[in-house]
């Protein structure tokens, strides 16, 4: 079914994006940026 294969790609997607954004805070809170 097609619908479940674009599903199947949209998770990825999101997998990375969340990924992408669990990387990004993990380094802004290592990293001395706040004031």
């Amino acid at each position: 079914d097609s619908t479940a294969l674009n599903l199947a790609v949209l998770s990825k997607d999101l997998q990375r994006q969340i990924l992408k954004c669990m990387y990004f805070f993990k380094y802004f809170e290592s990293e001395p940026f706040r004031g």
